[in-house]
């Protein structure tokens, strides 16, 4: 049996029904799992209230201490550059791979993040990404 260690939800602060139906039900599943990790990211979620949210009441502090080992809220502000194009493009995705390469040869080392608008999306561009890196391999060594 698949047994699930962590469950990751990103932009919780996009609130709606599903997400706090979701948040709710794993606040639920946390307390009868604690091997059970969750991960609730955003860019910019009041990390107190979601702290309180999932920390039980009866187990939040002792004295001025948290006793609650298994939560821990980190935050990092982080440097970000944005391109984007001024004009639509037909071929978006071909138009955002050749932008991550081209930021890859030209930018300094660094993590580079796209948005695309669906699963389709980011398939298309995977295969894409890896097709162009393996034709650059190829034609780097003839």
């Amino acid at each position: 049996m698949l047994q699930i260690l962590v469950v990751m939800v990103d932009d919780a602060h996009e609130r709606s029904i599903s997400t706090d139906i979701v948040l709710g039900l794993l606040k639920k599943i946390q307390r009868r799992r604690s091997d059970l990790h969750l991960i609730i990211s955003s860019a910019t979620i009041e990390a107190k209230s979601m702290s309180d949210f999932f920390q039980p009441s009866s187990r939040r502090h002792r004295g001025s201490e948290s006793v609650e080992p298994g939560l821990k809220m980190e935050s990092a502000i982080l440097s970000v550059e944005r391109f984007q194009c001024a004009n639509s493009l037909s071929d978006y995705v071909r138009a955002a791979v050749s932008t991550v390469l081209l930021i890859h040869d030209k930018e300094p080392f660094g993590d580079i993040l796209v948005f695309l608008t669906g699963e389709e999306d980011i398939e298309a561009a995977v295969k894409q990404l890896t097709d162009d890196i393996q034709d650059r391999k190829i034609s780097s060594v003839n």
